[in-house]
């Protein structure tokens, strides 16, 4: 809708559409429809009076509609009147049920600085504007599955431990309990506060300040506008103007968008390319990891981090700018990669969420909210192209996915479920977050005004890897939150210590960009069974041996077949015997390396014996 019309009556039509109520031109009559409980007498009588105003206003409406974007109509007089969850916002508050596979997790911010002193009431003092300045901090769930902002609401207090007169082991040890419980909470949506900041006085003179945030209110930018003006008042700078547009007003015009051809042609092409998305990576899991999540245990994160020093990232914006990438792109890049070393299929999806404010207002980036959706982003690391190529098409997938950014990542998963016949319990938890810096200074960069970062780590339901990452004062800070628990043990460091070398690798080493597989150039090992169960004592058997045995009990059976024909267990013996003989003939030292470069066939079951039986060792080559 156009400013130049009164707010009240975009204020009243967004009312009936918040009632059910559609209103539409049909030549020069204002067609109503809707439930009849929301027509009353005094809103019949509006709708004749106004009713020219209203033609134009609808007519308005429908020329932006069509140019792409929602019609947002800020309405302060509204603020604290219930209005709809958004997508994300209900999958967040049903996720942190513990009936809830992988549930009973609230989505979460946890960090902790230290500093020689904070000033605890000027703190305490700029959180609590912070609430006022952002009504989403003062958000809660209604019993009926709404959400509203509270217009009254208890200043949040800075609660404080002190520890600064034990030794600095019992100091740490109850520090970490408290870290423990603080940087896990899972909040109830329909109470306030969902945050909690403690200041711990430990030995020395030194302070730690913990702080707990719940995402399901605000985003990744919308914690990053938080932390960057925390930061600001705290030092005394002034803040501009608080924003002249609310997420209450985004969410109203994004629902009443849906309705539009824009929506429409965005969901007709998510519906096509859902059709072509494989299911997750098949990472090596612990074997009783489903049964313990099913019988109610509570997925925890830990979190696995670096920074790439400054002349590797120097290196690094030099590369990307000649290759016309971006920084999400090829991380997200690094990242399947990483994931494509240890699964067991080669095509998968990774889920990438991502900041997605339409520009309906000049303030939209300085709100707090749950604006975030995802996009679903299909990897293939077959080997068959090199990395640069693969990430040119990871590239183009990005730039094509944000042109049909108008539905929500929770309706894309649903038509992606729908497409493959699949139930709500299959998951794509396996998740690459892109979030754009507020203002050019990062999350941490803000941070490290107010102190020293010591810990950060965020949760999300049904989510078991979340890649981050943060540019702060030249360096490339890269992180991983991971639920141990469900890989095997050591696995998630692994997998991060690989992804870091690689995103550092290839800023160094152009070769690796035109290798079918980077990583194995970094000598990264692998852990290759999907499942890791127990230890069982394996029997130390050679399998020449093996060969001897078979041949004398089933000598007469078939052992293979290929396009030479049959082979029996004896014939396998005595061939392997002659080939064998054959290298001991030719000189071949005891522990030598043997090349082995074969097609499919009896040879290569064969020759790898062969050589074991002369006291050799086989390398098998790929023939391509």
């Amino acid at each position: 809708m156009s400013a130049e019309y009164a707010p009240e009556l975009m204020a009243f039509v967004l009312d009936l559409r918040e009632q059910g109520v559609s209103l539409s031109r049909r030549q020069s009559e204002l067609v109503c429809d809707g439930p009849p409980e929301a027509l009353t007498d005094s809103v019949v009588t509006r709708l004749r009076a106004d009713k020219q105003a209203l033609l134009e206003l609808l007519d308005a409406e429908s020329v932006s509609v069509d140019s792409g974007l929602p019609i947002i109509a800020p309405a302060p007089e509204d603020a604290c009147r219930p209005f709809p969850l958004t997508d994300n916002q209900r999958a967040y508050w049903v996720g942190r049920s513990p009936e809830v596979t992988y549930g009973g997790v609230g989505i979460h911010v946890f960090f902790e600085l230290e500093a020689p002193a904070f000033d605890l009431p000027r703190l305490e003092r700029c959180w609590n504007v912070l609430l006022e300045r952002h009504p989403m901090l003062r958000a809660q769930v209604t019993g009926n599955g709404m959400q509203e902002i509270a217009g009254e609401w208890p200043l949040l207090r800075i609660r404080e431990k002190d520890f600064s007169a034990l030794d600095a082991d019992e100091a740490d040890r109850l520090l970490g309990a408290l870290r423990d419980g603080v940087s896990h909470r899972c909040y109830a949506l329909e109470e306030l506060h969902q945050a909690e900041l403690w200041a711990v006085h430990m030995p020395g003179g030194r302070c730690r300040l913990l702080a707990s945030q719940d995402g399901w209110c605000a985003d990744g930018l919308s914690v990053q506008v938080m932390v960057q003006e925390l930061a600001a008042l705290y030092h005394g700078e002034a803040l501009p103007p608080g924003p002249g547009v609310t997420f209450r007003d985004y969410v109203l015009a994004e629902q009443a968008f849906r309705s539009s051809p824009t929506f429409a042609r965005s969901l007709a092409y998510w519906k096509k390319k859902v059709r072509i998305l494989p299911p997750a990576p098949a990472l090596p899991m612990r074997e009783d990891a489903e049964r313990r999540f099913r019988e109610g245990e509570t997925p925890r994160f830990v979190r696995h981090s670096r920074r790439l020093p400054r002349h590797i990232y120097a290196s690094l914006e030099t590369r990307l700018r000649e290759r016309g990438l971006s920084l999400p792109a090829f991380l997200l890049s690094c990242y399947a990669e990483m994931l494509g070393h240890w699964s067991e299929d080669q095509q998968f999806t990774v889920n990438v969420p991502w900041s997605n404010r339409l520009p309906v207002h000049p303030d939209v980036n300085r709100c707090v909210g749950e604006f975030a959706s995802t996009t679903l982003i299909r990897a293939d690391t077959s080997g068959e192209t090199t990395f640069a190529e693969r990430a040119e098409a990871i590239r183009g997938q990005l730039w094509t996915d944000m042109r049909h950014c108008h539905v929500s990542g929770l309706a894309i998963l649903w038509e992606w479920r729908q497409a493959h016949g699949l139930g709500p319990e299959t998951l794509l938890p396996y998740i690459f977050t892109s979030e754009p810096e507020a203002d050019n200074q990062s999350f941490i960069a803000s941070l490290e005004r107010l102190g020293t970062v010591c810990e950060l780590l965020s949760q999300t339901p049904q989510v078991w890897l979340d890649a981050q990452y943060n540019v702060v004062d030249g360096e490339l800070y890269l992180s991983l939150d991971a639920v141990e628990s469900m890989f095997v043990e050591g696995l998630p460091a692994l997998m991060f210590e690989t992804y870091a070398d690689l995103a550092a690798g290839l800023a160094e080493d152009p070769r690796l960009w035109e290798s079918p597989s980077p990583i194995h150039r970094l000598s990264t090992s692998i852990k290759y069974s999907e499942y890791a169960g127990p230890e069982i004592p394996i029997a130390d058997l050679e399998l020449e041996r093996c060969l001897e045995s078979a041949a004398r009990q089933r000598g007469g059976e078939y052992c293979l077949a290929d396009a030479e024909g049959d082979m029996t267990w004896s014939e396998a013996r005595q061939t392997v015997r002659e080939l064998s003989g054959r290298l001991v003939d030719a000189g071949l030292a005891k522990g030598a390396c043997v090349a082995l470069l074969l097609e499919k066939g009896r040879w290569q079951s064969l020759a790898p014996l062969a050589v074991l039986l002369a006291g050799g060792t086989p390398v098998p080559l790929a023939p391509e």
